[in-house]
């Protein structure tokens, strides 16, 4: 048969003898022969632009399905705001829609449809953490380092927001049946009527009926997916740990200090006990001008207080040992 590309000095040759094509002269024959391969150069690019339709809508199908898939993951706490590609990708390859995906000509991959759907779940509970942030703090409700239970932290967030759903309701009733019994004492004085306006007032002055009070501002907790919860609650307890973690450093590095300064002052001490010409009535700056050369003043004269402290004690246990009674120094010992 004719095809596009076929060469006219093969295909007259076929052809001759052909009652039809002795019927034409040679122009008319080539004019034939060129409309043809036309058509059929035609119908090929139809044929194929609707299989890169159909392809596309294959894939474009798949990627779909696949999308589905990461939703129902979702809603079983399999895919969650911190899940990553690696924790999450054998639960989805023996998708029927997985090898579509990863084999489609065009289009995004497995992998990068995951990042594309993580952007919104990310984004997604960003908002739902404002909101159990917010009831969080309005409830009290912390989390410890240790011992935190995900369940019992729910029921925490949901007494606390019964809480604030009741107060909202109590504040609501109180400025409906103010506003109300405002507006009746001053129609009752525009229409001179006092028992019209006496009875008005005590109409308003009663709570609203529950159904007319407008709705407080509820969080929803109950719309909050249950992953959302999770990774919050796992958030806040990684936070506690955190904190704990440096609370622990700080009292460390601190304890170091104090010991560290201890030691100083018991050697200071032993300077003190030891040292010739000490007398009860001997001044800081006297002591200090004499020894501020000796190993065991300079170990604590960054904390002269200290060191003035430690030597005041001193003088006062001379003065003791000698039978004196000296007074405190007013204020201290210059802290």
């Amino acid at each position: 048969g004719v095809v596009v590309g076929s060469e006219w000095r093969v295909v007259s040759k076929r052809l001759a003898g052909e009652d039809a094509f002795e019927a034409l002269t040679e122009v008319e024959r080539m004019d034939v022969f060129q409309a043809y391969l036309r058509d059929l150069q035609r119908e090929q690019e139809e044929a194929r632009e609707r299989a890169k339709e159909e392809r596309k809508a294959r894939e474009r199908a798949a990627r779909e399905g696949l999308k589905a898939a990461f939703a129902a993951h979702r809603g079983k706490g399999l895919l969650r705001p911190r899940t990553t590609w690696a924790e999450y990708s054998p639960h989805v390859q023996d998708n029927e829609h997985y090898e579509a995906v990863e084999n489609a000509k065009a289009g995004l991959r497995p992998k990068e449809l995951f990042a594309l759907y993580m952007e919104d779940v990310a984004a997604d509970y960003t908002a739902a953490k404002a909101s159990l942030r917010a009831l969080c703090k309005a409830g009290g409700v912390e989390v410890a380092a240790e011992g935190a239970d995900f369940g019992e932290f729910c029921e925490r967030l949901a007494e606390a927001e019964r809480k604030l759903q009741a107060a909202a309701w109590d504040a609501a009733g109180a400025g409906t049946g103010g506003a109300g019994a405002a507006a009746s004492e001053e129609g009752g004085s525009a229409d001179g009527d006092t028992k019209s306006s006496a009875a008005a007032s005590k109409d308003a002055a009663a709570p609203a009926p529950a159904a007319l009070l407008p709705p407080p501002p509820a969080l929803q907790l109950a719309s909050i997916e249950e992953g959302f919860k999770l990774a919050f609650f796992e958030e806040q307890v990684e936070r506690a740990v955190a904190a704990a973690a440096d609370a622990a450093r700080e009292a460390a590095r601190l304890a170091r200090i104090k010991e560290r300064e201890d030691k100083a002052a018991e050697r200071f001490r032993s300077l003190l006990r030891h040292a010739h010409g000490i007398r009860h009535d001997t001044s800081w700056q006297e002591f200090r001008t004499a020894f501020d050369r000796e190993p065991e003043y300079r170990e604590v004269w960054r904390c002269e207080s200290g060191a003035r402290r430690v030597h005041l004690n001193h003088i006062l246990d001379v003065a003791t040992c000698c039978g004196r009674e000296l007074d405190a120094p007013q204020g201290g010992v210059g802290l």
